[in-house]
């Protein structure tokens, strides 16, 4: 705690809990899942990029309506939710059938796109309210460096689990990683916040980042 000015608020405290255990369940399968994927669809690598290419471009259009309907629910649920997806998401890959692959990779890209749109906009309405001005780099850097450790021992771990155990268990350990953080999540304080900005107000920012640099 002396590497910090005074104490953190409990906030923080609880979404940085919630974040680790994700970070652990990402740095198990974040290297590993693209060759899942590859097995899964049949070692066809341009579906694998078809994959990560549609379900990115799908976030970026629904990414303002969901933060439309946080504004209904609250961020915290929202949270909860987005966290919930993340375990659907891997239970869906675990129990993915190559002979209907269709369908499976129809309900995977579907819970990725719910788990981003509402696990990462009140992720970082969170971090920006519980930090503080006088810790916030501080803060931000100890963020950083939880996921830089762990990103490098989840590999590791990973590849020592899949050897002798397979993808299943990997996919349980990240799944209840991912159910306790939920968890973890709901418990956090409510922050009033309200997302006001539409498509319209993202194409005007483009279009006057595109001015600005034309212009410089």
């Amino acid at each position: 705690m002396q590497y910090f000015s005074g104490q953190l608020k409990s906030g923080l405290a609880t979404l940085y809990a919630g974040r680790v255990l994700t970070h652990i369940a990402a740095g198990l399968l974040g290297v590993f899942l693209p060759i899942f994927l590859y097995t899964l669809f049949n070692e066809k690598i341009q579906f694998v990029v078809f994959f990560y290419l549609i379900s990115s471009l799908l976030y970026m259009f629904f990414v303002a309506v969901g933060a439309q309907y946080m504004n209904k629910f609250g961020f915290r649920k929202a949270l909860t939710i987005g966290t919930l997806f993340g375990a659907i998401f891997f239970i869906i890959l675990l129990f993915a059938n190559p002979e209907k692959i269709f369908i499976f990779t129809i309900l995977i890209i579907f819970a990725l796109l719910l788990h981003r749109i509402f696990f990462w906009l009140p992720y970082h309405v969170d971090f920006a309210k519980f930090t503080d001005s006088s810790n916030r780099g501080r803060e931000v850097s100890a963020m950083f460096a939880t996921r830089s450790f762990l990103g490098v021992l989840g590999p590791i771990a990973a590849g020592v689990i899949i050897s002798k155990s397979g993808f299943d268990i990997l996919f349980f350990i990240a799944i209840f990683l991912y159910v306790v953080a939920a968890f973890i999540f709901f418990h956090i304080p409510k922050v009033h916040e309200k997302f006001t900005w539409s498509y319209y107000f993202l194409i005007w920012c483009g279009r006057e980042e595109s001015n600005f640099h034309r212009t410089n």
